[in-house]
């Protein structure tokens, strides 16, 4: 059980997608390169 106000825990998945996403388009970018 976390003390994490919902908030908090909001921010924390908001920045994993956003992580999640940038690393894909770096993923996609590369395949365009090849």
């Amino acid at each position: 059980m976390t003390d994490k106000k919902p908030h908090e825990e909001e921010i924390e998945h908001e920045e994993k997608r956003r992580q999640e996403e940038r690393e894909r388009l770096e993923r996609e970018e590369e395949e365009r390169l090849r």
